[in-house]
């Protein structure tokens, strides 16, 4: 009887062991069919393009962190710039009255040159990264010129709000950063109409594949990002179109056209709020992007990027003091 039970309990054993392993294969069998179910990175972007060397054994990649901090580094440095060199006092005095000059209405032409050197910095970034050793078969300089477009840039709210505060801005009178503040304003509007080429293209994608509805299966690795990335894209088109009345509001204070204190002040709200809000917006499309794309974004010399777009973004503010 003792034996017959040890075998009992022997067979029970090998038994439970048995259907242990079975229901491990199992687990592993079905988890990796519901991984390779998932949408793929390249499958939940909408372009085919990728910025990445051909052999990305021999180059370590930034982590999306590094690269947002890159855009994050360059918003702040160039905003505190902008408040020195878009004062037309210390421009004027740097350049010996060749710039920031009084009651100037040069920032009617003068946003084409901070315009240019927007696009030329993209231009300049793409170029390094194709002439990088192992880059550059995967994207044109075109698309990444367009594609940067899309960057956050804070410097042109902090020169509005200059611009518009009451203490700056007394007796109705051009503030000394006014000239800077409206050439910028309507350079970014325009860059921003640029931009709505891949924030229009990642909606019409996103909806298009139904990624906007509630429940939409991004996939359980990249959910979280590519709702990032199509949620941010969706807020920056919206608040671009409203951010026409902000050029309209500068041109008719520039142009001398009068306003009662309710309006200016219900446009300044408003204008800001969404300028604010399309800036948030660019955030969170890169924000997803960057953690969506992974090895389909590695960027190359993320310093020299930074202090490229610095430069030339500085270089145009202060330009558009005045000549």
């Amino acid at each position: 009887m003792a034996r017959t039970g040890q075998y009992t309990n022997r067979r029970r054993r090998f038994g439970v062991i048995r259907i242990s392993w079975f229901h491990a294969v199992t687990f592993c069998l079905l988890t990796s069919l519901a991984a390779a179910a998932q949408p793929q990175p390249a499958e939940l972007i909408p372009w085919s393009w990728a910025v990445k060397p051909a052999d990305t054994t021999d180059f370590h990649c930034p982590a999306p962190k590094s690269t947002l901090g890159t855009f994050a580094v360059v918003n702040v440095i160039t905003s505190v710039l902008a408040v020195l060199f878009g004062n037309r006092k210390v421009v004027s005095a740097l350049t010996r009255g060749l710039f920031g000059k009084e009651d100037s209405k040069a920032w009617r032409y003068l946003w084409l040159v901070s315009f240019g050197l927007q696009l030329g910095a993209n231009a300049i970034v793409a170029l390094v990264i194709q002439r990088t050793a192992g880059f550059g078969s995967t994207f044109a300089v075109g698309d990444l010129v367009l594609f940067y477009a899309t960057r956050p840039r804070l410097s042109w709210l902090i020169l509005g709000f200059l611009d518009a505060h009451p203490e700056t801005n007394r007796d109705n009178k051009p503030s000394l950063w006014s000239s800077a503040a409206r050439q910028a304003v309507i350079a970014e509007v325009i860059l921003q109409f640029i931009a709505m080429y891949y924030a229009g293209r990642t909606v019409h994608f996103a909806s298009t594949h139904g990624y906007y509805k509630l429940h939409a299966d991004y996939g359980f690795q990249h959910g979280g990002a590519a709702r990032m990335m199509y949620g941010g894209a969706l807020l920056y088109l919206l608040t671009i179109v409203f951010n026409i009345p902000y050029v309209f509001v500068v041109v008719t204070t520039l142009s001398g056209t009068p306003s009662s204190d309710r309006t200016r002040l219900f446009f300044e709200f408003f204008t800001g709020t969404s300028s604010f809000t399309s800036w948030l917006g660019s955030w969170l499309f890169w924000a997803g992007y960057v953690r969506l794309a992974g090895n389909l974004y590695c960027p190359p010399k993320l310093s020299i990027q930074g202090v490229i777009w610095t430069a030339l973004s500085v270089l145009g503010i202060a330009t558009g003091t005045g000549v």
